[in-house]
């Protein structure tokens, strides 16, 4: 990767070759001489990774232990749909040593250099397996220069980056125009006359003037980019550097700098007619130049430095979020991008207000497929009115105005994606010439094709206005497209459009169904793929906010929050004064829309209410999307409330607000919510303020409080509100004649459901309760069943394992309030719940009884299962286990962060008939109650008071707590700090055979505890860290083996750490410790 300059110099090659020819003439004139050494059968010569100098730089060990150094721009790999690409275009650097980790046996293309620390040659293309890369692809007319780069590098020790050797003043500029945005902060723009070149970009090295100076954009900003600074198809001026790229991948570039160009210029030239001096002495930014705030900020090698990190992080950020090394990417492949000229297209039906379908035949009525055995006369593509442009190239659908009608039988072009198959002749042809074959009715419409946008014509013949639509780029060959022609297929790369369309689909499969068109369009065999590929998971909720949560570390600077808001903590008045029940037209705020996957259909407004005493305080109050009145005649109904009322705008609102909880930070509803610009009187509107909807508000407000902590919060008092009538002051639309009784959430199982905040009286009129009798605290514990709702994290211990999938155990704790009675109780677990690692036992189809035993410790977190009284009292489910010999190592897990399943409402109702069926088949098979059960188990949890447990190690050279305490298998121990290599029993000092013996016994447990942790490091994250933690080299982001010798990245270590060489190698190390053991310096155990 390196800079580019307008006449595409990489990097100024006059430059390297100074740099590196200085140093020695003869490695230049032999950069292109590969090794006499010999060759594998595919060309290349075979070597073994065997260290790394920093993520990028490492060495092989060639025949005859013939030491090639090699860099990552140098690696190659041949991918399932790109071919043979760099290592680099797919993968993110810090995973070059997980792939290619040390000992891993590899193809290597070299040319020989002096000797220089041990090496003698520098891999030109170095790859894993298969023929040799076609010298097309790497031997580059920059590849002498920046192998001479990276060999100068290495002979002073340097890790310096290409991109550096061209500073900052000698950028230039070129011209682009927006294409498409992957995110709010990161997108594409497609170069102008340059090579169609698409240039990856991000926020941080977005730059504007303004107020007399250029500046980063992200310091001031106040929308996002897309919707004010650049919108797609704005005309951009920008710096770029290359990116690595495969043959077929137009996505060849970075941008290092990048500006409004039309929009900065015209601020230039309004700075300048200030006057004429000024004008003079500040004329403008010239073509071709980059801002001079860019150069000066860059103009110090450390920032420049830091410049090219960020943008590799913004690039690797990218190709983990598109799934750039998968063979079936994130990114949207488009088979059909615009029609080709023999084709027409015109909407065929439309089936409601939003969804319709187009038709797509051969002009002169030929066959599409062009194959004669699969005579396709017409395809059908599903459609949704938000993305249809009008031929001025703007939105068609700007208000309740534009409905769908108007575009029954309109000429279109279009961009489309398969909804019945991958390819295109494997998936849409084949399934569109089945239909055609098996449908007689030529009325019937059988969509194959569903369209990402829809360009309005106005006539056949007619161009698409494309101008202001999002636009495809091409990345790869598969799957293939209907453009037989071009060597690649198109990709939208946004990140969330998948989900998008997949949630359109899936309305539209709806729609068809509620109008009863099911005769007219047939939709069988897209359901049927949408089935069979799971996407109908895109409406889970969970799933939604996975993928925003990948998306937010792209946008780093969290610009989402201009148009989603975000909670802040209101002043709190030195007096708290009841605030009024409910008032009517007040004016407000939008401070926050809650968004929950990719919509927000809930927020909070900031509203000021006046007080008894005459002052204005300000409140907040919760609104979801029905409390908002949208005035259908002038206001789209949209399913994000951000389209509509943006943080950003600061649109001024009103809103009829009753009092709910005075003690939640959110203590109002707004019953209604409208914006008076449209609307000229008061909606009327009765609230609603069922158990369901005071739910909604109680759940959501402690969330949304609790994301400003950085954390979820626990949901608020419950709430029990009682409305026998208006309350005093309440305004005349929230008077009834019915009377509303509310009671949240349903009764807790086993007891009444705790006092709620507003059945209490304020804090000021509460008095001080006396402080407990000697008697009270005298009482004796009592021994009872738990009947908490959920267990969170407890210890117990196993007592009995069912069969391979199902166990039981005991956890105890105590109550912390006087007299702290203890509870038993009985937990149900499954391989489901049982947490190895990172994944559970039934992902890693590992049964009860190869991970655990009775007696062993777990941490669980329960629910009580409602209703489910039983002889052997086995009341509780578990959520999620983890596994221990010991109570100390127990304590000290995590139970991994998965969906918070906190209510028996949230388990799935298979779920819950498995534990009734499995219950009622251990009560009627094994014998005892639950007091057998329960006896003499202790699970140390019921001492009093409850006590914190450190998982601190104690620092080296310390004894671990416990005195001789046995080490536990799963904590690995280097040859190096293992307590018992120099401990020996008295006889071994008189006698040669009893020490050899105790030697030979130390051998085979140190192979036994190397094979045990090997294999529990498969599973055990915890493990993996510590052991990582300890190879850690300070102030580096590099990791070293010291046993092996070797050092890399992260992941590649963590690769190397379960590898079977890395654990015979330790063994090795240790038996020759043994063996170099004498009896004279023995210690004695």
């Amino acid at each position: 990767m390196s800079p580019v300059s307008s006449d595409e110099e990489y990097g100024g090659g006059s430059a390297l070759a100074e740099e590196s020819g200085k140093k020695d003439r003869s490695s230049r004139t032999s950069s292109n001489r590969r090794s006499a050494s010999p060759v594998s059968e595919n060309g290349g010569t075979k070597a073994l990774v065997l260290t790394y100098e920093n993520e990028e730089i490492g060495i092989l060990s060639g025949p005859n232990e013939t030491k090639i150094l090699f860099h990552v721009n140098q690696v190659w790999i041949k991918h399932p749909s790109a071919g043979y690409c760099q290592f680099a275009e797919i993968y993110s650097t810090a995973d070059l040593s997980k792939h290619f980790y040390p000992g891993r046996q590899v193809n290597v293309l070299m040319r020989n250099i002096p000797k220089t620390r041990d090496v003698k040659g520098q891999a030109e293309v170095m790859w894993l397996q298969g023929p040799t890369p076609e010298d097309e692809l790497f031997r580059t007319r920059e590849l002498s220069a920046e192998l001479n780069f990276h060999l100068a590098q290495y002979q002073a020790g340097k890790c310096g980056k290409l991109e550096m050797v061209l500073s900052v003043d000698k950028h230039s500029s070129m011209d682009g125009t927006v294409h498409e945005y992957i995110s709010y902060e990161s997108g594409v723009i497609r170069l102008v006359g340059k090579d169609n070149g698409v240039v990856l970009f991000h926020l941080d090295q977005v730059w504007t003037f303004d107020g007399g100076k250029w500046i980063l954009l992200k310091d001031i900003i106040k929308k996002p980019l897309q919707r004010d600074y650049l919108p797609v198809g704005s005309l951009v001026s920008l710096s770029v550097r290359k990116l690595p790229c495969s043959a077929n991948s137009q996505l060849r570039y970075q941008a290092m700098v990048v500006w409004n160009k039309e929009l900065c210029k015209m601020r230039e030239s309004q700075e300048g007619e200030a006057g004429s001096w000024q004008q003079l002495r500040q004329p403008g930014l010239a073509e071709g130049q980059v801002p001079p705030g860019y150069k000066q900020m860059y103009a110090n090698p450390e920032m420049h430095a830091k410049l090219i990190k960020s943008m590799d992080g913004h690039f690797n950020n990218f190709k983990n979020l598109a799934k750039l090394p998968l063979k079936n990417i994130s990114c949207v492949p488009v088979l059909l991008n615009m029609l080709p000229s023999s084709w027409e297209a015109s909407v065929y039906k439309v089936v409601d207000d939003e969804n319709g379908v187009i038709m797509i035949k051969h002009r002169r009525g030929g066959n599409l497929s062009g194959d004669s055995k699969l005579k396709i006369l017409k395809m059908f593509a599903i459609f949704h009115i938000d993305n249809v442009y009008t031929s001025s190239g703007e939105k068609f659908r700007k208000s309740p105005n534009d409905f769908m009608l108007q575009l029954h039988n309109q000429d279109v072009d279009l961009t489309a994606r398969s909804i019945v198959g991958e390819g295109a002749y494997e998936g849409v042809f084949t399934a569109a010439s089945q239909l055609n074959l098996s449908i007689m009715n030529p009325n019937v419409a059988c969509p194959v094709l569903q369209a990402i946008t829809v360009f309005l014509k106005d006539g056949p013949d007619s161009e698409a206005n494309t101008r202001l639509a999002p636009k495809p780029t091409v990345l790869r060959s598969f799957p293939e497209s209907f453009h037989s022609e071009d060597p690649g297929t198109a990709f939208f790369l946004n990140s969330t459009l998948t989900c998008r369309l997949d949630l359109i689909a899936l309305n539209f499969f709806n729609a068809t169904n509620q109008a009863r068109m099911q005769k007219d369009v047939i939709n069988g065999i897209p359901m049927a793929y949408f089935h069979q590929t799971k996407k109908s998971i895109s409406t889970d909720k969970q799933e939604q906010i996975k993928l925003m949560t990948e998306v937010e570390k792209l946008d780093n600077n969290d610009t989402s929050k201009l148009l989603y808001g975000a909670y802040k903590d209101l002043p709190k008045p030195p007096v708290q004064m009841p605030y009024p029940q409910g008032m009517s037209g007040v004016p407000c705020l939008v401070r926050v829309l809650f968004q929950q996957g990719l919509f927000a259909k809930e927020g909070v407004l900031l509203c000021e209410i006046p007080t008894p005493g005459g002052h204005r305080v300000a409140v907040y109050a919760y609104f979801d999307i029905s409390n908002f009145k949208f005035l259908l005649t002038r206001e789209l109904r949209p399913k994000d409330l951000a389209e509509n009322i943006p943080v950003c705008d600061s649109i001024d609102l009103k809103a009829n607000i009753i009092l709910i909880n005075q003690q939640n930070p959110i203590p109002y509803i707004a019953t209604a919510v409208w914006n008076p610009a449209l609307w000229n009187r008061v909606p009327d509107h009765t609230p609603k303020l069922d158990d369901i909807y005071l739910q909604k508000y109680e759940r959501s407000t402690a969330q949304i409080v609790g994301q400003s902590l950085g954390h979820a919060a626990v949901p608020p008092p419950t709430i029990v509100s009682t409305f026998s009538g208006p309350p005093p002051g309440l305004p005349p639309f929230l008077t009834g004649n019915s009377t509303t009784t509310t009671s949240i959430p349903p009764p807790t199982v086993g007891g009444p459901p705790p006092p709620s905040m507003m059945s209490l009286p304020p804090p000021s009129m509460m008095t001080q309760q006396p402080p407990p009798t000697a008697a009270a605290t005298a009482q004796p514990p009592k021994l009872l069943w738990a009947r908490k709702e959920f267990l969170r994290e407890v210890v117990g211990r196993v007592t009995s394992i069912i069969d391979d999938n199902y166990g039981l155990a005991v956890v105890k704790f105590a109550s912390s309030k006087p007299p702290h009675d203890r509870y038993r109780a009985i937990v149900l677990f499954d391989t489901c719940d049982l947490w190895l690692g990172e994944h559970t036992a039934t992902e890693l189809n590992t049964s009860l009884t190869e991970c655990m035993r009775e007696g062993d410790y777990i941490k669980v977190k329960a629910l009580l299962v409602p209703v489910s009284e039983n002889t052997k009292n086995i009341r509780y489910l578990a959520t999620g286990v983890v596994t221990g010999r010991s109570k100390e190592e127990v304590r000290g897990m995590l139970l991994p962060e998965q969906e918070k399943l906190e209510h028996i409402d949230r388990i799935h109702p298979e779920k819950l008939n498995n534990f009734y069926q499995v219950v009622s088949v251990v009560c009627a098979n094994i014998p005892g109650s639950g007091e057998d059960e329960v006896k003499g188990v202790s699970t140390d949890e019921d001492s009093l008071p409850p006590s914190h447990h450190s998982t601190r190690q104690p620092p080296p050279g310390f004894p671990p707590a416990g005195g001789g305490r046995r080490q536990h298998s799963s904590e690995y121990s280097s040859p190096t700090s293992s307590d018992t290599t120099n401990h020996f029993s008295r006889t071994s000092l008189v006698s040669i055979d009893k020490f050899e013996e105790e030697v030979e016994m130390k051998k085979a447990a140190k192979a036994q505890e190397c094979a045990s942790t090997r294999r529990k490091l498969s599973y055990d994250k915890q493990l993996r860290d510590k052991l990582l933690a300890e190879m850690k080299l300070p102030n580096q982001l590099l990791w070293r083996c010291r046993e092996c010798e070797i050092s890399c990245a992260k992941p590649g270590m963590e690769k190397h750490i379960q590898l079977k060489t890395h654990w015979e190698k330790l063994l090795e190390n240790f038996n020759k410790k043994m063996d170099n053991l004498r009896p004279d310096s023995l210690q004695l155990s």
